[in-house]
Parts: C-alpha cells; structure tokens; sequence
C-alpha cells in the first residue's frame, strides 16, 4: 500500500455486534445483550430509545451503576433470559420449563410487552393448567380473554359448589354471580305434561319456561328430582355468563 492510500474503515457488523446492558434484579447483577430485549419487548424498546444527556452516564453501562428493575423477582427474571437466551449453542436448543417457570414467563412477558413470549406462555399453560379456578384468576390477571368465559363456565357446571377460599380467589362478587346461575329456577310442566311436573329450560339461552326472549328455540324438559347436572344432564351456561358478566 502506497503512503497516499487511506485503509479500509473498520465498522461494526449490523447484526453481531452486540451493546450489552447490565440489569439489577434484587441483588443479583446480570450482563446481557440488549439486542433481544430490543427486539421483542415494546417496553425496553421504548426505554432504549430514550435520549441520554451527553454528560450523563446512561444506567446499565457498569456494575456501579445498573439498570433496576425494581418489583422484580431475581428467579422470575432468570426464567426469562433462560428463555431469551437459551445456553445450547451449535449442538441445538431445546428448552423445558415447568408450570411455574411459564407462569413467570407470562408475568414478565405481559409487564414487559413481549408480544411473542406471551403467547408462547398462554398456549403452553393452556394444556397445563385444568383448574377452572385457577384459570379465572390468571385469565383476570393477566388479560388473557379466551380462557375467561370457559372457565367460568366450568365453574358452574361442576358438581361441587364454590368453597369460600376459591371465592376468594375469583373474587366475591365473580362467586356470587355464579352461586346465582347455578341455582336454576323450576316450573311445572306445560299442559302436554301436566302428569308429571318438570323442569324446563331453552336450550338457546338455558333459562327455565320463561325465557327472555320469548321465542326460544326448543326446550329440555326433565322431571324434578332428576340431576341436572353433573352426568345426566349439563347445561351450558354460556350466554347466561355472557349476559351477566357482560363478555
């Protein structure tokens, strides 16, 4: 190379070179990329953008001085940069997280706006998790809307009555309204079965004879004293939680 010729400009490459961040969570430090955090998440894309003052010593740059993320559980955390950051290499990924590592996953991943991760937590614990109970609270919690009306249409199709603790749980009011569906009023029968009284619903808003809406569809007629529920017959309750909880 001649003593006039300029070098070739060295510059970083426009995927891999990574700016790490430094987060606090309760008193563990942990180093990262951010590239991920950037990519997925709404909040920390937000936060990242912001414009730091030339003078000023941005926060996540030293173990001195961090990035806290106050509120936040150092296990909770560690399960989401497991995931973000699975330890597999070149030999592959495959990552295997328990009930309660998803339930982190969701916690973090609703906070924190990773759309895709979020997702990811809601179809796995779909499967996983089979209690209506639970279902109502984590459905309330975390805005997930179409484990809602089932649930609580479990609820109160199920053979046992809700227990002061799982009212507690799903909230009283949210109780109360079910306690109320669950007691399904009873009519004699019409003048073709006026031998036998019976109980009768509309099967297009389940209420007994006198339906709402005046002109239901068909009706199921079953003799008092027979078990409504639970085997026999189950009602599904679905416009009725609709109607009530206003879904």
């Amino acid at each position: 190379m001649s003593n006039d010729e300029t070098p070739n400009e060295v510059r970083h490459d426009d995927i891999y070179y990574f700016e790490n961040v430094i987060f606090q969570v309760e008193n563990c430090l942990f180093k990262l990329p951010r590239h991920e955090f950037v990519s997925n998440s709404e909040f920390f894309r937000g936060l990242f953008s912001v414009p730091i003052p030339e003078a000023k010593q941005p926060d996540g740059q030293s173990d001195e001085q961090p990035l806290r993320l106050d509120g936040i559980l150092e296990a909770d955390f560690r399960v989401l940069v497991k995931l973000l950051y699975p330890m597999k290499g070149y030999k592959g990924v495959s990552i295997s997280l328990e009930t309660d590592e998803w339930k982190s996953i969701l916690k973090l991943a609703t906070l924190w706006e990773f759309t895709e991760l979020r997702e990811s937590a809601i179809d796995s614990l779909a499967s996983i998790i089979t209690d209506p109970v639970d279902k109502v609270v984590m459905s309330k919690e975390y805005q997930i809307d179409g484990w809602l009306l089932p649930a609580l249409n479990a609820l109160a199709q199920r053979e046992k009555a809700i227990s002061f603790e799982e009212a507690g749980k799903i909230g009283y009011e949210t109780a109360f309204k079910l306690t109320a569906l669950r007691e399904i009023p009873q009519s004699k029968s019409p003048a073709y079965a006026q031998s036998s009284p019976h109980m009768i619903f509309c099967n297009t808003c389940t209420y007994h004879v006198s339906c709402p809406s005046r002109a239901p569809t068909s009706y199921n007629i079953l003799p008092l004293g027979l078990s409504v529920t639970r085997g026999q017959y189950t009602m599904d309750y679905t416009n009725r939680i609709k109607a009530e909880f206003d879904l």
